[in-house]
């Protein structure tokens, strides 16, 4: 019936932003679903687009790590850009050095894992927060921006007045 409703609206395409799935895994607690609705958007005429999964550090540096071997990606052009706590695993992937090109977080926790691994950050890194945000401290902003003045990254910290979380 949603599709049904995004094709009359006219939708071309639907993302769907499956949290507890990564990398097409058929073991996935909702991959039933996913293929039905799969299916269903098929029968509508629109395509279907799948994200969602890689919730640690660690997961999304392995796909990193796989996108980047793959023979039509050039690994000094790839950024990463996420919202929320997406946005937090982006700076800690841009501090492991892995990220060429840059990273943009939207709303997201500022605070390293290790501060020292600023130094690692080989491309530009902007973040867009709400200046409001109950989740990220002065504190925390104060300590990004030393973090990465420190470590000579070039980066744009943008607080949006009178935004809160997830603005």
């Amino acid at each position: 019936e949603r599709l049904q409703q995004f094709q009359a609206a006219g939708a071309k395409w639907v993302h769907i932003v499956d949290l507890s799935a990564a990398f097409d895994d058929d073991t996935a607690p909702n991959a039933p679903v996913l293929r039905q609705l799969a299916s269903a958007a098929h029968q509508h005429g629109l395509a279907l687009e799948l994200g969602g999964g890689l919730r640690t550090s660690e997961r999304v540096a392995a796909a990193y790590d796989w996108l980047s071997k793959h023979e039509l990606v050039d690994p000094t052009k790839t950024t990463a850009i996420g919202y929320c706590f997406g946005g937090w695993v982006c700076l800690e992937l841009a501090r492991s050095g892995k990220l060429v090109a840059g990273v943009v977080g939207f709303h997201c926790s500022l605070d390293a894992s290790n501060p020292e691994d600023a130094k690692n950050i080989k491309g530009r890194v902007l973040v867009l927060n709400g200046a409001d945000d109950p989740y990220v401290s002065t504190e925390s902003v104060a300590a990004f921006m030393k973090e990465m003045q420190g470590a000579g990254v070039k980066y744009e910290y943008v607080a949006y007045e009178e935004a809160v979380h997830s603005f």
